[in-house]
């Protein structure tokens, strides 16, 4: 989907690094969960367990996970949570600034960037991400300046990374599988 030379990719930092670390934290309970598996607890419990955790915690972690905004020479890719929009540059009116960022499109949509959602941490540093966030998209439109007729269409994809979802549970259910088979 993305299209241009990529300027610089903007994610929240901390929400990201606690999501990263969330994840990992989450792939090791459950591999400890499935190897060493409660005395009374039989397999079909265990990989139910494993799977309701599974199916719980994910579809959570994957908002912080994704959240990015990637600013190309030719527009922007902002992965918002579950989606991922293509916004040409032709295709934007304006960018509100104030704590938080939203980019104005052509015909009235409005589309907020999650990587400039408003924080604690960024109100408290007078939106200072936010003020980086417009500028940077502000700078690459400028030097971009699209020809008259240029694409004004925004393109919107689901981002639900299905495949490293089900390694984790394939790889925490083979675990416990595994332990079944050794425990007899």
């Amino acid at each position: 989907m993305r299209s241009g030379e990529v300027i610089t990719t903007i994610r929240r930092r901390g929400e990201f690094a606690l999501a990263c670390g969330t994840a990992v934290a989450m792939l090791v309970g459950m591999l400890w969960f499935a190897a060493f598996q409660p005395g009374a607890a039989d397999y079909p419990t265990t990989a139910a367990a494993l799977a309701v955790l599974w199916a719980g915690l994910w579809p959570g972690l994957l908002p912080a996970l994704n959240a990015r905004l990637v600013v190309t020479t030719r527009g922007l890719e902002v992965t918002n949570y579950y989606t991922r929009h293509w916004v040409p540059f032709a295709a934007v009116s304006w960018v509100q600034r104030t704590d938080e960022v939203v980019l104005h499109l052509v015909g009235g949509p409005r589309l907020k960037v999650a990587a400039g959602a408003w924080s604690v941490a960024s109100r408290l540093r007078g939106d200072s991400v936010q003020r980086e966030i417009a500028d940077r998209i502000e700078r690459a439109r400028d030097a971009a300046r699209a020809e008259p007729d240029a694409d004004t269409a925004v393109r919107r994809e689901f981002v639900l990374q299905p495949y490293p979802a089900l390694a984790i549970l394939v790889v925490v259910e083979g675990v416990a599988l595994a332990r079944h088979l050794i425990a007899g």
